[in-house]
């Protein structure tokens, strides 16, 4: 853990700015994160998703990702853990500038489920591929239904104390589909919904980083997992209960960020319709 947090800490001084992708999970923020060192090779790149809390060490959850084989996600802990203390050693954010996307609520936890299907729930793939579609349908909804707890709001549990940032207190251009948050107490922080990244990033991604010739390199993680077929077929046949939808989009983040239409568009998919 020094040995990364080392590295880090060279780099971040060596660079001329730092540019973080401070973000939930399931964003895009993996695709942000390459087309930005591809465009901007002399700043310091990193991503997080938890930065407020000196990380603590918890047996069972390092025990749970190496039990399968995802050493990798140890790492990026510590990764966290890293910029944590480095940022909260500083008497500053100058030369900061931070990136944060937000996606389809119920899109971004079906990512993250399917993600962490084998730490998260005991169902294999030998076990799904026993079984018709529509059975392995049943059994990843009940699974993904039983695994869900009443979620902080990332925002003001993640964001507002490690930036001082409250972003539900200046109005998001839901048509714009981002939105720059500026103060004299806090670093710049651009918002943006990913699902209009493609169309949007010349103006708001290369206006807030002064760059010409952004261009999002998209990518669909999914596709390259060892579960894709069978998160094809769930997204195509999976229909949510209503109470599930109604809560979901009826949250203070699906709707300072999203248009009614694109909520409607949204409860239609999931809804089987």
């Amino acid at each position: 853990m020094f040995y990364r947090k080392a590295i880090l800490i060279i780099r971040a001084r060596c660079a001329k700015r730092h540019i973080l992708i401070y973000s939930q999970t399931k964003v895009g923020t993996e695709s942000l994160l390459l087309s930005l060192k591809k465009t901007c090779p002399g700043d310091w790149i990193f991503k997080a998703h938890y930065l407020k809390d000196r990380l603590e060490y918890n047996p069972a959850v390092f025990e749970r990702y190496f039990r399968v084989g995802n050493g990798g996600t140890i790492g990026f802990i510590y990764q966290n853990y890293a910029l944590h203390q480095y940022y909260k050693s500083r008497s500053s954010y100058d030369g900061l500038r931070i990136l944060s996307g937000v996606r389809d609520p119920i899109a971004k936890e079906v990512a993250g489920f399917f993600n962490e299907l084998r730490t998260e729930t005991n169902i294999s793939l030998g076990e799904l591929k026993g079984r018709s579609v529509d059975e392995q349908t049943e059994l990843l909804l009940a699974a993904f239904l039983k695994r869900l707890t009443v979620r902080k709001d990332w925002f003001l549990s993640e964001m507002q104390p490690f930036t001082g940032i409250d972003v539900y207190k200046t109005t998001f251009d839901k048509e714009k589909g981002y939105q720059i948050i500026e103060g004299d107490h806090h670093p710049p922080l651009l918002v943006f919904k990913l699902e209009k990244l493609k169309e949007i990033a010349h103006d708001a991604i290369g206006k807030f980083l002064g760059i010409s010739n952004f261009k999002p390199i998209l990518s669909n993680a999914a596709s390259q997992k060892w579960y894709r077929e069978i998160y094809k077929r769930f997204l195509e046949r999976v229909a949510f209960p209503r109470n599930y939808l109604d809560e979901v989009y009826g949250s203070r983040t699906a709707t300072h960020f999203y248009t009614d239409e694109e909520i409607s568009s949204f409860r239609k998919r999931w809804s089987g319709g």
